[in-house]
């Protein structure tokens, strides 16, 4: 067999490297893409916890909309007062303006009230008289 038969390898990606990756580039920046999001939910997660007293439920929706919109994040916070919920979203709007990584990427957050299970009185139910 002759030196010059075969054609020369392509060369070979760092041994850190992701094997996909070398075939097709744009799937590293798309789960890049992912995980930036994943620590933009995270970091807005425990942020709301902090902020409005208690566990949060996300839900996040991936975009690339419009404007460089990034995602659509829904945050489930604990809810008992209209007045102390919103004093708490400027709060939360405040802090994520001071943070590193979500005030520079565009992202709506969309709060969710979910009523305080200790509070009796609940929007649109009949109200108790005491016996």
């Amino acid at each position: 067999m002759s030196a010059g038969f075969l054609p020369p390898l392509p060369p070979r990606p760092d041994d850190d490297a992701d094997p996909m990756g070398y075939l097709d580039p744009s799937m590293r920046q798309e789960a890049q893409e992912r995980w930036v999001l994943r620590a933009m939910q995270w970091r807005a997660v425990e942020m709301a916890e902090a902020v409005f007293g208690g566990t949060v439920v996300p839900r996040l929706v991936q975009s690339r909309g419009a404007l460089g919109l990034r995602a659509i994040l829904e945050l489930e916070v604990p809810f008992s007062d209209v007045e102390r919920h919103r004093l708490a979203e400027e709060v939360f709007v405040a802090a994520c303006g001071r943070d590193q990584l979500l005030s520079t990427s565009p992202m709506v957050v969309l709060f969710a009230p979910r009523l305080d299970p200790s509070s009796a009185a609940r929007p649109g139910a009949p109200a108790e008289t005491p016996a």
